[in-house]
C-alpha cells in the first residue's frame, strides 16, 4: 500500500489530492497520518502538520519540566483524559489514519488540545 502511495505523492508532491484521496487514487486507505498527509495535502501541509507537532511536543515537554503535568493529573481528570487522548492518537497515527480524517477522533483530539491550552492559562 505505502509503496503505491509513495509513487502517487512523487506525481502530487507539493499540493496533494484533496480530502480522502487515497480512497480514490490507490483504493485502499492510506494507514499512516504522515502519509496520509501527505498524500493529500502536499508537502506544505506535511510541513505545517510537523510544525505543529512540533510545537504540541515543546509545550508538553514544558508541562514535564514544571512538575505542572503531574501535579494537574491529579487535580483534573479532564486534564489527564485530554493528554491521553491527544498521546493515544498521535501513536495511533503510525499505523492508523483516523485522526486526520473528518471524524469523531479529529473532534476529540483538537478539542483535547483546546482544553489543555485553556486549563494551562488559567492554572498557572
Amino acid at each position: 500500500i505505502w509503496k503505491k502511495t509513495i509513487v502517487v505523492i512523487k506525481n502530487n508532491f507539493f499540493f496533494g489530492l484533496g480530502p480522502q484521496s487515497d480512497r480514490n487514487e490507490i483504493n485502499y486507505n492510506a494507514s499512516n497520518i504522515l502519509i496520509y498527509i501527505f498524500l493529500c495535502g502536499g508537502f506544505f501541509t506535511f510541513f505545517f502538520f510537523l510544525i505543529f507537532s512540533l510545537m504540541l511536543l515543546i509545550q508538553f515537554f514544558n508541562l514535564l519540566k514544571n512538575n505542572y503535568l503531574f501535579i494537574h493529573f491529579q487535580k483534573s481528570h479532564l486534564f489527564a483524559f485530554s493528554f491521553l487522548c491527544i498521546t493515544f492518537l498521535y501513536f495511533r497515527g503510525l499505523v492508523e489514519n483516523t485522526f486526520s480524517i473528518f471524524g469523531i477522533d479529529m473532534v476529540l483530539f483538537l478539542l483535547s488540545i483546546k482544553f489543555i491550552d485553556i486549563y494551562t492559562k488559567f492554572n498557572k
